[in-house]
């Protein structure tokens, strides 16, 4: 079988990469039109929904990129750290003596401890943070429904003042007061119109058929004939329904007369009875048989 002949001395992709962004830095034309391709590539990931802001993500998405940014800080920090540390200027003494300072970055960095405590308190900062969003939910949710029982209290209390103050309005207007109240107002004016005559007409319609005593005992129940007397309303009440109170004005005037005379003529016997001689007599002394 025939071998084929590999190149030792082939590029990787790495590596020529690494020499295609060297040529591009190295002209200054070329790393403008690089970076404007780039950037205009990146508007329109952006626009496609390929890549979201910072702004669109989640909260849950947002603490785990933020996370990635402090671990990429962290990293590169360190990498500097050390670094520096490998061309760190040794000190004269040192010098001397052909000693070199001993470098406890690299041990300070790779400490078990200092990671363990670090992923302990980056827990705990998680852990207190869900807790704050709970309670700030709750605390939203709880403001919302206060806000709503307080509007409804505040609803309420208005309905029942105008309430009060309507039932004390009307208890301390006349009719008449009432009346002039409704005219200032031609909406009220129609409202009433139509109540008085439909209350009209169904008085009408069931009285129509009553007996002389079903009549009688309608009247008193329907009627405030004290009231309706003092507004003078007698008659329209008679022409509007057909109820009529019997006039029971003759009948006490000949009751009182009989009364009178009953107690008249028995003052007169009692009088007479008294004016006798041999009943009374006009000063002190015995009485003559």
């Amino acid at each position: 079988m025939r071998k084929c002949k590999t190149n030792s001395t082939a590029q990787t992709a790495a590596e020529r990469q690494a020499q295609r962004r060297a040529r591009i830095a190295a002209d200054p034309v070329l790393l403008a039109e690089t970076k404007a391709k780039e950037r205009l590539r990146w508007h329109q990931r952006v626009r496609t929904g390929k890549v979201k802001l910072v702004a669109d993500l989640s909260d849950r998405q947002k603490r785990l990129k933020r996370r990635e940014w402090r671990n990429r800080w962290k990293d590169r920090a360190a990498k500097e750290k050390t670094a520096h540390s490998h061309y760190e200027i040794p000190d004269n003494n040192n010098m001397c003596t052909g000693l070199s300072a001993p470098s406890t970055s690299g041990h300070m960095l790779s400490s078990r401890q200092h990671s363990s405590g670090g992923k302990k308190v980056r827990r705990d900062r998680s852990a207190a943070y869900r807790k704050i969003k709970l309670l700030e939910a709750k605390l939203s949710r709880s403001q919302s429904v206060n806000n709503m029982l307080r509007k409804r209290l505040s609803r309420q209390q208005q309905t029942q003042q105008c309430e009060t103050e309507r039932k004390l309005q009307c208890e301390r207007n006349t009719p008449r007061k009432t009346a002039k109240l409704i005219m200032k107002s031609p909406r009220k004016t129609k409202r009433a119109l139509i109540y008085h005559y439909s209350f009209l007409s169904d008085v009408r319609q069931r009285t129509k058929h009553l007996k002389s005593h079903e009549r009688r005992v309608a009247v008193s129940v329907i009627c405030a004939w004290k009231l309706l007397k003092k507004n003078r309303m007698l008659s329209s009440l008679h022409r509007d329904t057909g109820l009529r109170r019997r006039n029971h004005g003759h009948q006490k005037l000949n009751m009182n007369k009989q009364r009178f005379r009953i107690a008249h003529t028995k003052r007169k016997v009692v009088e007479t009875f008294f004016q006798r001689e041999d009943v009374s007599r006009a000063t002190a002394g015995k009485k003559r048989q």
